[in-house]
């Protein structure tokens, strides 16, 4: 058994033959990949939308063979794992949207990595009570937990596939063979996770000189996908996969606590979906314990109560509906952070937090000025015991991740959010992809102690933060794939996107400008980002005009400009027809 070293192989560097590449790709999205057209919700032409080329005609293929939406999501998502391995992979965690045309009926299916059945009592203490720092806490092995997006994509593809699941890794098996791309993304990514932190596997893994247009092979990832396509992953677990992940954790910072058992044992749940009605259609998303969602209908919920006491323009050029959003967006993230957590651990309070009394109140605390603090509220009128604390920049603000969406010629819809957590994950590899860190979302009860202490369903375990660590424990996230539906309950938008944090706002911002402004999915992925949820509102560096930003400022707000490189992926039906356009800031 080997570590992870130089997987990836640089064959060429073409730089006249990449500018070809980019003009293929841009053809590419001008003429169909991006765009599919079909008769209401049985479209005879399919619908394949993700971040990367590579992905969508890997679907694509899939698709023409006459596989399904299911079936095509495995393509997508080992190729992904490929030509993105910063953002997504087998060692990551996802969620899953599947809207069943025939049986019409929306599912939910978490596969989110998990805590070890072995934690420490804090996510910032070590098992002789030592103190850990963030940074340690956050990269290398302590901060890995149990993969769930191969065990996700399984339980998809045995419900809703027809495809032999052996055939739906050739395509990437093919590509890592063969060589693939770099991407300006993935040069761009590289060169800043370098300089931030230890880099443990990325150093071994890439050249310091990799540049967008160099071609790469990745053998050990298409070696690890034929096992996959033999064995089925839990036969790949079985067969020494644990066992490979395990070791490569091994001497990488603090010591990781997994064992073969944490990942035999490992389950996809089915969720009930989180749905509210808002500006007469019903938007579903992904529940507890992603807070994307729920954060998402909050905020739109929040506006649409404000406007009952005066009307809103809905515009984001009107520096007033801004302020308005991002006091809001504020609010929403207050109640986030403190009440959401793993519905198996703690309460559900989704829709205590979405009851219309309660946002009514939410909104009525809105003014002409920035708010100097914003507390979480008190949905329900619980009655909790009050901690003192201090409150903690959020991590997921830098966060990778990456989402697709498929439509099948039957109707069926996968939406996906994926991930590693943060750019690289642990930064730590093993079979050709880079194992997640997603334990550094869990909230550490000494750096981020509630406002409220929230009780937990384990008997003798101390009541802290919702999104305390536990064992087999699932840490909150933004991710937050989401459905649109009509008064008929049919699907007519979905809408995802990569990000960390922003994402909420990334996907609030997008809903308001189709379902107020009518855009187009083109229009969307293309406007402006801004961010309220994760502290300091940050605005996207050189897109929004001064005035707005000086008259921000005047309201009290403590603002920002910085890159915001959002992953939309949006796709929306019109006059029977679906369009859709992937985000051109992390085209590569």
């Amino acid at each position: 058994m080997k570590r992870f070293t130089h997987r990836f192989r640089i064959l060429s560097r073409p730089r006249s033959q990449y500018i070809g590449y980019l003009l293929c790709l841009w053809l590419l999205q001008a003429h169909g990949s991006t765009h599919a057209q079909g008769s209401d919700n049985n479209a005879k032409n399919p619908l394949v939308l993700a971040q990367h080329p590579d992905a969508i005609r890997a679907g694509y293929m899939v698709l023409e063979r006459g596989g399904t939406a299911a079936d095509a999501a495995v393509a997508i998502q080992a190729m992904l794992g490929l030509v993105e391995p910063q953002s997504s992979g087998p060692g990551g965690g996802s969620l899953l949207l599947y809207w069943d045309a025939k049986q019409h009926r929306l599912h939910a299916l978490d596969g989110l990595a998990m805590a070890p059945g072995k934690v420490s009592e804090d996510l910032l203490l070590d098992f002789d009570g030592s103190r850990i720092s963030i940074e340690s806490a956050s990269r290398g092995g302590r901060s890995a937990g149990v993969p769930g997006t191969m065990p996700l994509l399984e339980v998809m593809h045995r419900r809703w596939g027809r495809l032999q699941w052996s055939t739906l890794f050739d395509h990437a098996i093919e590509r890592a063979q063969e060589g693939f791309n770099a991407s300006v993304y993935l040069e761009s990514v590289l060169r800043q996770s370098r300089s931030a932190g230890p880099s443990y596997a990325i150093d071994q893994v890439f050249l310091f000189d990799l540049r967008a247009g160099d071609r790469l092979t990745n053998h050990e990832y298409a070696h690890t996908l034929r096992q996959f396509a033999q064995q089925g992953y839990q036969g790949w677990l079985m067969q020494g996969g644990a066992e490979t992940m395990i070791y490569a954790l091994k001497g990488q910072g603090i010591e990781s606590q997994l064992n073969r058992s944490d990942f035999i044992t490992y389950k996809v749940i089915e969720r009930n979906p989180l749905c509210s009605m808002i500006f007469s259609v019903t938007i579903c998303s992904f529940p507890s314990p992603s807070f994307g969602g729920l954060a998402v209908l909050q905020t739109l919920k929040i506006l649409d109560a404000l406007e009952l006491q005066s009307p809103l323009s809905w515009n984001f050029l009107d520096e007033r509906f801004v302020h308005q959003y991002i006091e809001a967006a504020r609010l929403a993230t207050a109640d986030r952070r403190q009440w959401l957590g793993d519905p198996d651990f703690v309460k559900d309070f989704s829709d205590d937090l979405l009851a219309q009394a309660y946002v009514q109140e939410r909104a009525a605390i809105i003014g002409s000025r920035a708010l100097e603090k914003v507390q979480p509220g008190l949905p329900n009128l619980l009655k909790v015991g009050i901690l003192d604390g201090e409150r903690a920049n959020d991590a997921l603000a830098h966060g990778a991740t990456s989402h697709f969406t498929v439509i099948d010629v039957e109707g069926n819809m996968v939406v996906i959010t994926t991930t590693i957590n943060l750019n690289f994950g642990s930064r730590v590899g093993a079979g050709g992809f880079f194992i997640n860190n997603m334990m550094s979302n869990f909230t550490s009860n000494l750096q981020e102690a509630p406002f409220y202490a929230v009780e937990a369903r384990k008997v003798n375990k101390q009541a802290g933060a919702a999104n305390s660590v536990d064992s087999h424990k699932r840490a909150y996230t933004s991710m937050a794939p989401l459905i649109v539906f009509d008064s008929q309950h049919q699907p007519i938008a979905a809408f995802g996107a990569a990000g960390g944090g922003p994402i909420v706002d990334f996907l609030a911002k997008s809903l308001i400008g189709f379902l107020k402004s009518k855009k187009s999915s083109q229009e969307l992925v293309a406007e402006a980002n801004l961010s309220a949820s994760t502290g300091t509102p940050v605005f996207e560096a050189g897109r929004w005009p001064k005035d707005i930003l000086t008259s921000l400022q005047h309201r009290g707000h403590k603002l920002r400009e910085a890159p915001l490189l959002s992953g939309k992926v949006i796709v929306i039906k019109s006059d029977k027809t679906w369009a859709g356009a992937a985000d051109p800031r992390r085209l590569p």
